[in-house]
Order: structure tokens, then C-alpha cells, then sequence
């Protein structure tokens, strides 16, 4: 089979996607308009067509490479409006060669600012983050429903976007990345933001200055800048990272930390991991995090099971293995997806009512996490309380006890002199 992955890179997920089919013995190739940044290789970078006549040219180099199989990526195609062109012209032209159309959204593409603010309190759009036009995103759903043989969608969050897409895990190459070194006791947390507004780098920094004003002991990396290679490298290095605490769910920097057993602090809810089974990251929000990450600088144990367990999900989840089966359904005639409908106002109230019970549930299990927390806390001083009023009872004894030595040796002392002298007046008479 020959795969075309195209026309954009993001988060390196064309570029894992290559790699999985090539290694299942298909041909593929990474084609996109522009270098990706951090380094990332791909097979062709392409001159983004600048007219209609351009962009036909374009057009017929892709039908002539024969693929089986074209992998869009962020509702970008080869043609862009503008050029006097349908939209999905050019997707038109390659399914009539027999060329399967599939498109993969990972983000911004398709989350519209609205609904997500509906969705999650914590949501970044709620701090004024640039959002894509929902108009343009409809009309560019309009354009793939119909022309799609599947759609897919990168983290779990978006299928309240998109419904009638299927859930296509990020990719990381999970057995070629290394474990790191055991936990230390005192940590290095690492922090490396693609985007800090996106992240919540400002409360991230927040934290670490807050925790240093109560003395507690730890390093921070902030990762930003750089190549992909050196970023996981010092992941690597980390004992914990900080991927984000504003919007819901989790992204390949989460995902590499966890291929390398590092502790992984996010926010993930139900909503955007439940159907994955147990998620071994520490959770997170901007109100919670310095007590997440107090709780783990403290807890060297605690660090290396949510590390360990990491590993075993990353593995399950978003390994080559894992992805390879998923593509083998997603490629084949008959992919299994739902039914292709736009959501309407009422699913989007059931899912809403849905939502609001799900977070009624978690804040019962934090509230009975959180008396238990007490209950605990409470056995402990008490204990200690006990074992400090027993230590001050030694140390009331022993000093009862050397206060009766002292007395009996001044006692003993005296004696001895009173004896003495009358000894010394017998002797006189």
C-alpha cells in the first residue's frame, strides 16, 4: 500500500504515522507546505501553489505518485481558498483515481471556542487564547463529511467536536526512547510549553516560585527553544514534567515523559481519557497544582509509581504496535466509525447533561478523597502527639532522676562532712 501523509506537520504525528506503516512494509512519505519546526524531517517540502493554475499542477503531481491511501492532517488539503478553486477540489480528483481520503484533526482545527468553554471550566479559550473562526470550521467540515472515508481526531477531548470521528491516539515511538534514571530525592521538574497561553506556563512558574517561598527543595528545566532530540533528552533527565493545566486532555510531550518513566503532572479529565482505562498521571489544575506537586516533591515512591505506570500505558495505548492496528481499520474498505452526522443542538445538550454528571461524581470522589486525606492527617498528629507527650514523659523522668541523684550526692556529701567533724571532736576530747 502507498500512504501520503500531507500537508502539515503537527506535534510530529504525520511523521509518526509514516514511520508505523513503513515499518508494517508499506510505502509512505511525509509531504507538506514548509519546514516543520523542532527539527522534524520530512520527504517534501512543497511551494504552497499561488493561483488555480499552480495549484492543478500540484494537483496532478500527487495523482501521479498512484497512492492508495491520502492522510490529511488539520483540515488542510493541497488547495486553499482564494485560488478560485471548489473547496475539495483537489480531494474530489484524487478519490476519482481511487486514492481513499482521510482526515485526522488534532486540535484548533476543529474545537470551536463556544462549546469548549461549555465543556471545561479550565478551558484556555476562557483566557482570551486565539481560537480558529467557527464559521471556517464548519464550512470545512462541510467540505470533509462527504468526501472522507474516515475521520480521526488525536485527543479523546475533541469528539465532542467531532462525533462521528474516530479516536486515533497520538504515536510515539515508545520502545525507542529510553527510561531515565530513578527518582531522586530531590527532583528536577521539568516544564516545556509548544505554547505557554495554551499551557498555563504563567501558573506553571507561579507554582515553583509559591513552593520555593515555603522552602521546598527542587529544580525546575524549563524546556523552550529548542530541537525535538534535546527537549526529550532532557525529559529524560527530569524526574517530573509538567505538561499543562489549562484545557482537557494530553498531548505527545505528556506522552514521551511517560515512555520514559518520568512522573507526569497534566489536566485530563474523564472526559478526554475515559475510555482508555486507568490514566498514571498526576492531575492538575491552576488551583490544585502546588498541592500536586508539593505532594510528589515529598513522595520519592509515589513519583516512581505513577513513572512505571506511565510506561505500561504509554506502551498499551500510544505505541508503533498499538497505532499499527488502528491503521490497518482505518485504511481497510470498511473502517469501523459512527455514523457520519453532524452533532445537532440537542446532542450537544445531552453530552453538556452527561458532562455535568460526570463532574458531580468527581467532586463526590475528591470530597471522600479529601476526608479521608483529614481522617489520615488526623491519626498522624495524633500519633505524633502521643509519642511527643510520651518522649516528654522520659525526659521528665530522666530529669526527675538526675535531680535525685544530684540530691543524693549533696546528701551523701554532707553526711560524709558532718561525720568527719564529729569524728575530729571525739579525738579533741
Amino acid at each position: 500500500m502507498r500512504i501520503l501523509h500531507a500537508p502539515i506537520v503537527i506535534a510530529g504525528q504525520a511523521v509518526a504515522l509514516r514511520d508505523v506503516s513503513r515499518e508494517a512494509g508499506h510505502e509512505s512519505e511525509v509531504w507538506t507546505f514548509g519546514e516543520p519546526g523542532y527539527g522534524i524531517a520530512v520527504d517534501r517540502i512543497l511551494e504552497a501553489p499561488a493561483d488555480a493554475r499552480s495549484a492543478v499542477s500540484l494537483v496532478q503531481d500527487v495523482i501521479a505518485g498512484e497512492w492508495d491511501v491520502v492522510h490529511f492532517h488539520f483540515a488542510r488539503t493541497f488547495v486553499r481558498r482564494g485560488l478560485g478553486l471548489p473547496l475539495g477540489w483537489d480531494v474530489d480528483a484524487l478519490t476519482a483515481t481511487g486514492a481513499k481520503a482521510v482526515f485526522s484533526f488534532h486540535g484548533t482545527d476543529v474545537r470551536r471556542a463556544s462549546l469548549e468553554k461549555q465543556l471545561d471550566p479550565w478551558s484556555y479559550y476562557h483566557a482570551d487564547a486565539a481560537s480558529r473562526d467557527e464559521a471556517a470550521i464548519a464550512e470545512d467540515l462541510a467540505m470533509i463529511r462527504p468526501r472522507a472515508h474516515v475521520m480521526t481526531y488525536s485527543t479523546g477531548g475533541l469528539r465532542d467536536h467531532l462525533p462521528d470521528g474516530v479516536h486515533l491516539p497520538v504515536t510515539v515511538d515508545v520502545e525507542g526512547l529510553a527510561p531515565g534514571a530513578d527518582q531522586r530525592a530531590v527532583p528536577v521538574i521539568a516544564h516545556a510549553p509548544s505554547s505557554r497561553a495554551t499551557k498555563g506556563s504563567s501558573h506553571v512558574l507561579a507554582a515553583f516560585e509559591s513552593l520555593r517561598a515555603e522552602g521546598v527543595r527542587f529544580d525546575v528545566d524549563l524546556i523552550e527553544g529548542v530541537s525535538q532530540t534535546e527537549a526529550v533528552a532532557r525529559m529524560r533527565a527530569a524526574d517530573v514534567v509538567v505538561e499543562k493545566v489549562l484545557g482537557d486532555g494530553y498531548g505527545v510531550t505528556a506522552v514521551e515523559a511517560m515512555a520514559m518513566g518520568r512522573a507526569v503532572v497534566t489536566r485530563a479529565t474523564e472526559r478526554s481519557h475515559g475510555h482508555l482505562g486507568d490514566f498514571p498521571c498526576a492531575q492538575a489544575d491552576p488551583d490544585s497544582l502546588v498541592d500536586t506537586l508539593r505532594s510528589l516533591i515529598g513522595d520519592v515512591e509515589l513519583r516512581q509509581r505513577i513513572g512505571d505506570s506511565g510506561l505500561e500505558f504509554a506502551r498499551r495505548v500510544h505505541s508503533v504496535d498499538a497505532t499499527r492496528a488502528r491503521l490497518d481499520d482505518l485504511y481497510s474498505d470498511s473502517p469501523a466509525q459512527p455514523e457520519r452526522l453532524e452533532p445537532d443542538g440537542e446532542w450537544i445538550q445531552r453530552r453538556l447533561a452527561t458532562l455535568d454528571e460526570e463532574a458531580a461524581l468527581r467532586r463526590q470522589q475528591v470530597s471522600a478523597a479529601r476526608e479521608a486525606s483529614v481522617l489520615h492527617q488526623t491519626a498522624a498528629n495524633d500519633a505524633r502527639t502521643r509519642e511527643q507527650a510520651t518522649r516528654e514523659e522520659r525526659d521528665e523522668a530522666r530529669a526527675r532522676v538526675r535531680e535525685l541523684e544530684r540530691t543524693n550526692a549533696e546528701l551523701s556529701r554532707t553526711f560524709t562532712a558532718r561525720a568527719a567533724r564529729a569524728v575530729r571532736r571525739l579525738r579533741g576530747r
